[in-house]
C-alpha cells in the first residue's frame, strides 16, 4: 500500500515565522551559550525512553544520544541508529595522532608491529562486532517466538551456547586486549617531547577497562538478575558486546533520571503574531554551515488534503508554544575524551592530516557538551477562519497521527510505550491545538562546543619549520576562542 508523502506547510502573510523563532526560543530557554558554543536543532526530535522503573535502561537512551559524532550543520535530521559514534571518531583521531609520535620515536621494525597490530584490531573489532549485532537480531526473534523475556540469562546462554558466536566474541576480546597491550608497551618509553607525553598518556587513558561499562539492551525487568543491577554490576562486568549487553566508554549527567521527568525548570509559554519580528538567528550564529529555508510545519497526508492544510495555515494568525518544562542535560566525560588533545603540538603541526576531524566537514569539528529536552510540548494555533480540514480525527494517535511542528513528530497510536503517552488534538472555531502528554520528554537538539584549530592553523600558515613559538600561539589562542581571520 503507498503511503502518503511528508510535505511542509507554510504560513501565510499574517505570520511570518519560520524555524529560526523557535531555535530563538529554545536559545533563550536553555541560557546564552558561550562564545564557542552552538545549538543544533533535530529536525526528527525523538522521544526519551526514560523511567525510575527502568534506570539503567534509561542510562543507555542517554548514552546513545550522547555518544554521537556530529554533523557539522545547525539542522540534523540523522537517525541515532546509523550515526557514527563521538567515541569512534576520537579513536580514530587518537590513531593518526599516534601515528606521529610512532615515526618520531619508534625504530622501523616497531612502527611496522605497531601497524600490523593495528591492523589486527580493526579485524578483530569488525568481526566482533558483526557477531554481537548477528546474535542480539537472531536471538531476541527466537526469545519473542519461544515466549522468553530477551533479558533472560540462563535461556540465553543456552541458546547462544547452540546457536551463538559467544565464545568467539570472548577469544575476540582477549586477543584485542593482548594487541593493545603490545602497542601500549612499545609507546610506554621516556619521551623527550612533551606533546608526545601527552597523547601516549591519552591513547592509554582511552583504553582503560575502568572508561567502559556494560549497559542493558531492554528494560530493567526483563532480566531474571535484575534485583543485582549496581553501578559495581556493571563496571565489573566483562566488557564484550553479547546478546544482552552492550559495553560502551561511559558518559555521565548532570541531571538525574528524577529530575527529567518531574522537573519544572524552564517551563514556557511563548507567543507569536503578526508583529513577531522574522529571524534569521540560525544563519547567523552557523554562517555558510546554515541552510537558506526553515520551514517547520509538514503533515502526511495526500496531495488533496495537503492543498487544504495549507489553505488553513495560510490564514493563521498566531502561534502559541508552549512546554511543561526546557532543559539542558550537561554531559560530563572521564578521562578517555580529552578535547585539549584537539589542539596538541602534533596537530597543529600536521594540521592537513587531520581535516577529516577539523575541517569545515570534519567529524571532530563539534562536539556536544549538552543535550536539550522539552517535556510536555504544546502548540497552539489561531486563524482569521474557521479550520476546514479534521485535524482531530486524522492526526490523533488512533487516526495514524502524521503532523510534524519544530521538528516534534505526533505520531500514531502504536508509537507509544511507557514513557510516551499518547499526543491530544483539538480543534474548536478558529483554533488548533497539537500537545504532547505532559509526561513525554523530547531529545530536540545538542548543546555543542566548537574546536576552531584547524581555521586558526591554516589562517596562521602553520608548518613545523615555523618553530614552537607559533605553534603556542595558535594553541593559546583557540583555547581562548579567538577570533582569528
Amino acid at each position: 500500500m503507498a503511503t502518503n508523502p511528508i510535505q511542509d506547510v507554510t504560513f501565510g502573510t499574517a505570520l511570518q515565522l519560520s524555524l529560526n523563532n523557535y531555535y530563538d526560543l529554545l536559545k533563550t530557554q536553555v541560557g546564552g551559550l558561550n562564545a564557542n558554543e552552538y545549538l543544533q536543532l533535530k529536525l526528527v526530535a525523538d522521544v526519551l525512553d526514560m523511567s525510575t522503573d527502568y534506570p539503567w535502561f534509561s542510562l543507555l537512551q542517554l548514552l546513545l544520544r550522547s555518544d554521537q559524532a556530529i554533523e557539522p550543520t545547525a539542522t540534523s535530521d540523522v537517525i541515532l541508529a546509523t550515526a557514527v559514534t563521538l567515541a569512534a571518531e576520537y579513536e580514530n583521531f587518537l590513531r593518526q595522532l599516534v601515528t606521529y609520535v610512532v615515526q618520531v620515536n619508534l625504530s622501523d621494525d616497531d612502527q611496522k608491529t605497531v601497524n600490523a597490530l593495528q591492523l589486527k584490531l580493526d579485524g578483530l573489532r569488525t568481526q566482533n562486532m558483526t557477531w554481537a549485532i548477528n546474535d542480539r537480531t537472531s536471538w531476541v526473534s527466537y526469545a519473542n517466538a519461544m515466549g522468553y523475556d530477551p533479558g533472560d540469562k540462563d535461556m540465553f546462554f543456552q541458546w547462544d551456547a547452540a546457536y551463538g558466536h559467544g565464545a568467539q566474541i570472548q577469544d575476540g576480546f582477549q586477543q584485542m586486549n593482548s594487541a593493545q597491550f603490545q602497542i601500549n608497551a612499545l609507546l610506554n618509553k621516556k619521551w623527550p617531547e612533551p606533546a608526545d607525553i601527552e597523547i601516549v598518556n591519552a591513547q592509554a587513558a582511552f583504553y582503560e577497562l575502568q572508561m567502559k561499562m556494560c549497559y542493558v539492551l531492554f528494560p530493567d525487568a526483563m532480566y531474571s538478575q535484575s534485583s543485582q543491577f549496581s553501578l559495581e554490576y556493571f563496571t565489573q562486568m566483562q566488557q564484550v558486546d553479547t546478546a544482552l549487553f552492550t559495553s560502551r566508554r561511559v558518559i555521565s549527567w548532570d541531571k538525574s533520571v528524577d529530575f527529567m521527568k518531574n522537573a519544572g525548570a524552564g517551563s514556557f509559554a511563548a507567543h507569536f503574531d503578526s508583529s513577531t519580528n522574522s529571524s534569521t538567528s540560525i544563519t547567523s550564529d552557523w554562517g555558510g554551515s546554515a541552510s537558506v529555508s526553515y520551514a517547520f510545519i509538514s503533515v502526511n497526508a495526500s496531495a488533496s488534503e495537503h492543498t487544504q492544510i495549507q489553505n488553513d495555515f495560510s490564514h493563521a494568525t498566531t502561534m502559541d508554544l508552549s512546554a511543561a518544562a526546557t532543559y539542558k542535560v550537561g554531559l560530563v566525560f572521564p578521562a578517555w575524551f580529552q578535547p585539549s588533545l584537539f589542539v596538541n603540538k602534533r596537530v597543529i603541526d600536521n594540521i592537513q592530516s587531520f581535516t577529516q576531524f577539523f575541517g569545515p566537514d570534519g567529524s571532530l569539528l563539534y562536539y556536544p557538551s549538552h543535550l536539550i529536552c522539552v517535556r510536555g510540548f504544546k502548540a497552539v494555533f489561531g486563524s482569521s477562519q474557521i479550520w476546514t480540514y479534521d485535524y482531530q480525527h486524522n492526526f490523533s494517535a488512533s487516526g495514524g497521527g502524521g503532523f510534524n511542528v519544530c521538528g516534534i513528530g505526533f505520531g500514531g497510536s502504536a508509537s507509544y510505550s511507557n514513557s510516551q503517552k499518547e499526543h491530544t488534538v483539538s480543534q474548536s472555531n478558529t483554533t488548533l491545538t497539537i500537545a504532547d502528554d505532559p509526561a513525554t520528554i523530547r531529545f530536540v537538539g545538542y548543546g555543542l562546543t566548537k574546536n576552531n584549530v584547524h581555521a586558526a592553523a591554516l589562517a596562521g600558515g602553520v608548518a613545523t619549520s615555523l618553530g614552537t613559538s607559533v605553534t603556542d600561539s595558535i594553541r593559546k589562542a583557540v583555547l581562548l576562542d579567538a577570533d582569528i581571520k
